[in-house]
């Protein structure tokens, strides 16, 4: 990780650091992303399938992350996107990409995810080069069936990983 940089489980009072980040990259008002990621962080701290880690130097929040145990419901489609842990937003503050930070974001929740776990899940939108670059990089492959993770939109791509693999490299991605 870049010196100076750590990687922790959010807690009261990170909720504003995360809507100035939310506001940088997606505008909007305000006092609705501060409300969300109240929520957000209240999630990660009361539902054990929901954590939020956030990226830091000292007295800054320059990033956080999410990841969240999807279960379906009984009653959910055939091409419900499978069970299990995914890969949630990602956002690191502008001046501080490209320094290592995403990639130890990814890493972290991967490593996050129990051992009895043998795979994990992202999606993104299909213009966002950059994340699926980014992913595949650890080893993220495309899911090649049709598939739908609730509230997400049809052209959405669905990628999974392999961790037994990745826990063989160590965590190491590939260049």
């Amino acid at each position: 990780m870049p010196e100076g940089f750590t990687i922790r489980l959010a807690k009261e009072g990170d909720e504003e650091g995360i809507a100035v980040l939310r506001h940088e990259r997606e505008g909007g008002e305000y006092d609705e992303l501060l409300a969300q990621s109240k929520t957000l962080v209240r999630e990660g701290l009361d539902i054990e399938t929901t954590h939020v880690f956030i990226a830091e130097i000292p007295g800054l929040i320059i990033g956080f992350c999410i990841m969240r145990y999807f279960i379906p419901g009984d009653d959910a489609p055939v091409n419900t996107a499978p069970g299990g842990w995914y890969l949630l937003g990602i956002n690191v503050k502008k001046e501080y990409r490209r320094r290592g930070v995403g990639t130890e974001l990814i890493r972290v929740r991967l490593k996050f995810i129990p051992g009895t776990c043998d795979t994990a899940y992202y999606f993104t939108n299909p213009k966002n080069f950059t994340s699926q670059a980014f992913h595949s990089r650890f080893g993220f492959e495309e899911i090649k069936e049709d598939i739908v993770y609730p509230k997400r939109k049809p052209t959405t791509i669905y990628y999974r990983i392999d961790l037994d693999e990745l826990r063989k490299r160590n965590f190491e991605i590939q260049n």
